[in-house]
């Protein structure tokens, strides 16, 4: 690719993917995507917790920072409770670790108390989950587990 071009097809890229978000948003408001087949995102099954959900939030944030647009706003917040109610219900550290993604940006644009008490709750969740003999995050289940996660 030519550097003149660089831009150009930076800027397609980022269009696509606003379109995917915007279609996702409106088809699957409650729903995370889980996965790609053929291009398409998938739904991730009812009451499934993944450390991924946190991208989708966070990305929601980037494009309300980068357009203004209520629309991204609105979503972020919707997604981010969500995930929120996920947090309580699942084992695992992987969603305290997605706060980072989905609700340090929530909060640094809202200064919304509430977000900042959740970023802190989910801190501390990973705070204490870390092995310090071993220099590791232990997995929810066992505290002698190693934990290999892609958001590492």
């Amino acid at each position: 690719m030519l550097d003149e071009e660089r831009p150009i097809r930076y800027r397609q890229t980022i269009e696509f993917v606003e379109q995917q978000l915007a279609d996702w948003i409106q088809s699957h408001p409650e729903a995370f995507p889980l996965r790609t087949t053929d291009g398409r995102w998938r739904e991730a099954p009812a009451n499934h917790a993944c450390d991924d959900d946190g991208f989708l939030v966070g990305l929601l944030w980037q494009f309300y920072q980068q357009t203004g647009l209520a629309q991204w706003q609105q979503a972020a917040e919707r997604y981010g409770r969500l995930l929120e109610k996920q947090m309580g219900q699942s084992p695992s550290n992987s969603l305290s670790r997605s706060c980072l993604y989905s609700h340090l940006p929530w909060f640094e644009a809202t200064k919304d108390r509430q977000r900042r008490a959740v970023i802190f709750e989910a801190a501390a969740d990973v705070a204490h989950r870390f092995h310090h003999q071993g220099r590791f995050f232990a997995a929810a289940t066992s505290p002698n587990v190693l934990q290999i996660s892609t958001m590492m």
